[in-house]
């Protein structure tokens, strides 16, 4: 069951610091050690204003919280004449705060929160109160006491906390178009082929990131072999600079569909070992004995910064069959054509069961945390179901003031639907989609006959209609 990339949420935006290695045996990529740069403190004149920040530029970093989060991350955009803050969020994972507690919680505020002479002193409705410094035109620092409005559950105090952050490499930019592979249909039968790897299946477009505490190593293996919908594991290692091994990871690259000669993506990640000074990577395969469910494909795809880069669409399965564990990745690369991040997407379907002839919305962050890719593609697959199908979930009472939507989900039962989610999407007079917004109850599970309360925020200003969807993330 692939995990949903929102609970990663919290990774701030990453250094790319490797560089593509000659397909091969193992690769091996040095990383260049970090230099510190000592800082001298410097007088300021009274008279002398304080740096301000980068025009139109975002800034993100880690909030130094303790006890009732695992990770939290603050985002500032700027406004494009640098004269304010135009929206603030804050992400946090694992919150456990006087009996509220959810896996991930995003809280955003858009408005004109004014800087002066570098300085940012604002109340930010929802969120708390922040008192901060632009040290440089790209770094900021100071303090935030963390006031969030729980949708029906009042107001959590966290505490106040130190933070930091840095700036994007600049004015905001179009995002990338992106370009679409579909699931190709079922592949061809093969007889049972032996174990491969080393120049059969060459490692290639690899890159390390660095966030909050973790590595990720993403990149892309070619299928050279003569395998049909391989099962892939890449293992990736870090060294030190003394050739000890530090940390190792074994992940599976998404390979249902690929067919010799083409590419699989993966994304292992790692906790961030002290001292590390290069990583290696080695792949290797087997027959998987599986096809891919034929059908699959995206209808319907757009992308937005919210605050980072978020990609939103339809899956319509066009084929005969259900699919089951069904679910559409991103590839995002940078300039030099490398792998960043391999997220995967939430659908509007229960546990990832897509009907034959459904079309069903999907929403992915990227992550880490991605604000500039050169560009990306997104791959869809699912395996035949074999299962029973889980029950849907039942929306009623939905109400729309101005631009909230907030309403009630039922669990019918039997069993438990954990992580239960809304989804909107929200279509233009002639049914062009302008929107899709995922929106997670207010409990993480629901019993047979047991409610939860929804609300969706930032509606589009203008549409013509909407259709909601349910979904969850395990049965």
């Amino acid at each position: 069951m692939m995990r949903r990339s929102l609970w990663l949420l919290a990774m701030v935006l990453a250094t790319v610091l490797a560089a593509c290695a000659p397909p091969g045996a193992p690769v091996t990529t040095p990383v260049p050690a970090a230099t510190a740069t000592p800082r001298t403190p410097r007088a300021i004149a009274t008279a002398t204003p304080l740096p301000q920040p980068l025009a139109g530029a975002v800034f993100s970093g880690p909030i130094e919280i303790r006890n009732t989060a695992s990770d939290a991350i603050i985002s500032l955009a700027i406004s494009d004449d640098g004269a304010s803050a135009t929206k603030v969020s804050v992400s946090l994972t694992e919150l456990d705060c006087d009996g509220f507690s959810a896996g991930s919680l995003v809280k955003q505020a858009s408005g004109n929160f004014a800087i002066a002479e570098g300085k940012l002193v604002a109340t930010v409705p929802g969120i708390g109160e922040i008192d901060a410094q632009f040290t440089s035109p790209t770094e900021v620092q100071g303090t935030i006491t963390i006031l969030l409005e729980i949708p029906f559950g009042g107001t959590c105090d966290l505490g106040t906390w130190e933070w930091h952050a840095a700036a994007d490499e600049g004015p905001a930019r179009p995002v990338p178009t992106p370009t679409i592979a579909s699931t190709v249909v079922a592949p061809q039968p093969t007889a049972p082929a032996p174990q491969v790897a080393g120049p059969e299946l060459p490692v290639a477009n690899h890159s390390l990131v660095e966030s909050v505490g973790y590595l990720w190593i993403c990149g892309e293996v070619e299928n050279r072999s003569a395998l049909h919908s391989p099962l892939i594991w890449v293992t990736a290692r870090v060294y030190d600079k003394d050739e000890a091994l530090l940390a190792e990871e074994s992940t599976s690259a998404f390979a249902l569909t690929c067919s010799p000669g083409e590419l699989a993506p993966f994304c292992a990640i790692l906790d961030k070992p002290a001292g590390y000074a290069r990583y290696s990577l080695q792949a290797e395969a087997e027959p998987s004995g599986e096809q891919g469910v034929a059908g699959l494909s995206i209808v319907a795809h757009d992308s937005k910064m919210d605050p980072f880069l978020a990609v939103y669409g339809q899956v319509e399965n066009a084929g005969p069959a259900a699919s089951d564990y069904t679910v559409v990745i991103g590839v995002f690369y940078d300039e030099e054509g490398r792998v960043i991040c391999v997220p995967t997407a939430s659908l509007g379907a229960p546990d990832d069961i897509l009907e034959a002839g459904e079309t069903v919305p999907f929403w992915m962050w990227t992550l880490p945390p991605v604000d500039r890719p050169a560009r990306y593609r997104l791959l869809v697959e699912g395996r035949a179901l074999e299962r029973a199908r889980p029950p849907r979930l039942e929306i009623s009472g939905v109400n729309v003031e101005g631009r909230t939507m907030s309403g009630e989900v039922t669990f019918p039962g039997p069993g438990t639907a954990s992580l239960p989610y809304v989804m909107a999407v929200f279509y233009d007079e002639d049914g062009g989609m302008l929107d899709v917004i995922q929106a997670y109850v207010d409990r993480e599970e629901l019993n047979a006959a047991e409610r939860a309360r929804f609300e969706i925020l930032d509606l589009p200003e203008k549409y013509a209609r909407y259709e909601l969807f349910d979904g969850f993330g395990q049965y």
